[in-house]
């Protein structure tokens, strides 16, 4: 067995340093805690991780108030199965509407504020009248979560880049590629708004909140957008977050699901610490020894997908042996399922595959 904690581990892999075993993360959500709290007697992922033998990865955030300015405002209308969004801009409203799925226990938009030219004018004005302001008793949540579990690896979530934000959740994806090739100048301009509102959350965390890592998501990858459209409005502002981070002596991370593959060589410029999740075919397109070969540098946190974990467990160890042999070098290395756990993956299968990692040599 391991003498490190997940933390420690974890740590070390990021630093690419020797470690005693590969470090694993099964991506335990709510979901899987629904499915199996009752049956392991607890409704706490630590004690499930505990359970399986597993290392924990946690992602704390918020720590402040949002200020509304210039005759902007907010307001939600929430209910146990929606969330209804009112953004104010003046005398003009945006909707929003998202609705809670049980079997994901997570939510979904189902209608999107921006669809026209002028909404996006609307919500440009919006956004460039946020700003934030510490809230004492937030921050101090935030480190109650972190010490009510210090040996597992902390992260804080920053939030998603411009792009990635505008396609999930403020236009959709074909509005938002449709405004794209309509109105680039006036999207633009709404991406502009909002890098500089990230910019004010990462100032914000670096000075008030100490975690091991600190992550943007870029769910976009290359399902949702092209290599060339994430050139061009991602790479120069997550290039800027980093650098920042960098300087203060911080670990900047990032979330990117979905096809890595042609991203690779401009991922490997990225002042990045860590790239999570690096999701195996069938579901993602780049294997490990792929991202190992084009980002030497840099943690990888994936592996596998969903489609693993729904064999049986002497298939899940063929496969997962089959990566280890083809990756190698498997320092800097951290393997997940990819995604989260699908809840069709028992138990006992994720204890099994754990206790057969334990015994894997690390060169």
């Amino acid at each position: 067995m391991s003498k490190m904690t997940s933390r420690e581990l974890m740590l070390a892999a990021i630093e690419h340093k020797p470690i005693d075993r590969i470090a694993f993360w099964p991506k335990l959500d709510a979901a899987y805690q629904s499915w199996y709290g009752k049956q392991l007697g607890t409704n706490n992922i630590e004690e499930i991780h505990k359970l399986l033998g597993t290392d924990q990865h946690y992602t704390t955030g918020g720590g402040y108030d949002i200020i509304h300015k210039n005759n902007t405002s907010q307001e939600s209308n929430n209910t146990e199965t929606e969330h209804n969004i009112i953004y104010r801009i003046g005398n003009y409203i945006l909707t929003e509407k998202h609705i809670w799925d049980g079997p994901s226990c997570s939510w979904h938009p189902v209608k999107h504020p921006i669809n026209t030219p002028e909404d996006v004018k609307a919500m440009t004005e919006f956004i460039e009248n946020m700003d934030i302001n510490p809230n004492k008793e937030s921050i101090k949540n935030c480190y109650d979560q972190i010490n009510a579990c210090p040996d597992a690896l902390w992260a804080y979530g920053i939030g998603q880049s411009s792009l990635m934000h505008f396609v999930e959740w403020m236009a959709g994806i074909e509005t938002a590629h449709f405004l794209l090739a309509d109105v680039p100048d006036e999207v633009e301009d709404l991406f502009n708004a909002y890098h500089k509102y990230l910019l004010k959350i990462t100032k914000f965390a670096i000075e008030n909140i100490n975690t091991d890592l600190y992550y943007y998501v870029e769910n976009t990858s290359t399902t949702l957008i092209s290599p060339d459209q994430y050139n061009k409005y991602c790479f120069e502002n997550i290039t800027q977050y980093g650098n920042i981070l960098v300087s203060a002596g911080k670990r900047m991370a990032l979330h990117m699901c979905g096809h890595l593959r042609k991203l690779l060589p401009k991922l490997s410029q990225l002042p990045a610490a860590v790239f999570e999740a690096f999701t195996s075919p069938p579901v993602g397109n780049t294997t490990l020894a792929e991202g190992r070969k084009q980002l030497p540098n840099q943690c990888l946190i994936g592996g596998t997908s969903a489609v693993t974990w729904l064999k049986k467990p002497d298939e899940i160890i063929e496969e997962i042996n089959g990566i280890i042999t083809e990756t190698k070098n498997l320092r800097g290395i951290i393997l997940t399922s990819g995604g989260v756990m699908p809840p069709l993956c028992k138990p006992e299968t994720i204890r099994t595959v754990a206790q057969w990692l334990q015994n894997i040599p690390v060169n």
